[in-house]
């Protein structure tokens, strides 16, 4: 056979183009945020306010209906976070409470944008953000992907 490049090689190479032009064309940004739980039950503990500052209703009432509401909290409050991370300018402007991780019928978690950021995502032209969120007792960590 004259043609040194194996059907691997060209699978590979064909995958990684395929995979450059997809990202190039799609991806707006990406967003991750790791927080100790501990931090949110003290700031929820030590300022009344701190639920209606930072939280949406929908999101109080699916927590505190939790034996143990403080890694809910904890992972909305990192899903939040990696959400400005993702847009790639930080919180500048943009209230907590305009971004909220609701779940839909299957209990899947997803970000719901309302105000200023979402006339941020739509400036951006992003039409898709893949949340991932986790916790366990001590931590909590989500990823945010925007995508075009």
């Amino acid at each position: 056979m004259g043609n040194s490049t194996s059907r691997s090689q060209l699978l590979k190479l064909a995958t990684t183009d395929m995979c450059e032009n997809c990202c190039a064309n799609c991806l707006v940004g990406i967003g991750v945020d790791l927080l100790e739980v501990d931090r949110i039950k003290k700031s929820i503990q030590s300022s009344p306010r701190f639920l209606s500052k930072v939280f949406s209703q929908i999101e109080q009432d699916y927590c505190l209906r939790k034996a143990n509401p403080y890694p809910h909290f904890a992972a909305r409050y990192a899903a939040k976070e990696a959400f400005f991370k993702s847009l790639g300018l930080g919180k500048r402007g943009l209230k907590f409470t305009e971004v909220s991780v609701v779940n839909d019928a299957l209990g899947k978690p997803q970000l719901r944008v309302e105000g200023s950021a979402q006339q941020l995502v739509v400036g951006k032209k992003i039409s898709k953000l893949y949340l991932s969120i986790a916790h366990e007792a001590s931590l909590a960590i989500a990823w945010v992907i925007a995508c075009r």
